[in-house]
């Protein structure tokens, strides 16, 4: 039986499907890169924190600016530190010794680390998916 749709139609719903597939790839990725700036932004305050906890002597018997909410500081002198608080998520903040702190702010940046190479890796494949669909856009509009 022959097929009575011209050609062009076809190609031309090929085309929409292309165009919108192209869109929700593109939006993906976008997500992805705004998802990756999260988790580098967590990683790196992670990683200071860890510094912090492992420079804790420096900063003991020193003065320092406290920030407090609304952008107000006041001058304080820090004594011996031997317990911090640390935000555990949900609402929570635990006390911790500075090396129990220390310690899980390390599992929690290599926690991090980990996701971050699992967003990179679903950022390559729709990147490489992006190129498919765009070929395909181009060769069939040949």
């Amino acid at each position: 039986m022959a097929d009575n749709n011209p050609p062009s139609i076809d190609m031309a719903e090929q085309a929409d499907q292309l165009r919108y597939l192209y869109n929700v790839y593109a939006q993906k990725y976008e997500a992805l890169l705004n998802e990756i700036s999260l988790y580098v932004s967590a990683q790196n305050i992670l990683l200071r924190n860890v510094d912090l906890m492992e420079h804790m002597s420096k900063i003991e018997n020193s003065n320092g600016m406290l920030a407090l909410e609304g952008g107000v500081y006041i001058d304080a002198k820090i004594g011996s530190v031997k317990k911090v608080l640390t935000y555990v998520g949900a609402g929570y903040i635990v006390e911790k010794s500075v090396a129990d702190a220390k310690e899980y702010f390390r599992k929690n940046e290599a926690d991090e680390r980990t996701m971050l190479q699992k967003l990179n890796e679903e950022k390559l494949k729709t990147e490489k998916d992006l190129l498919e669909i765009s070929y395909n856009l181009q060769t069939l509009g040949r």
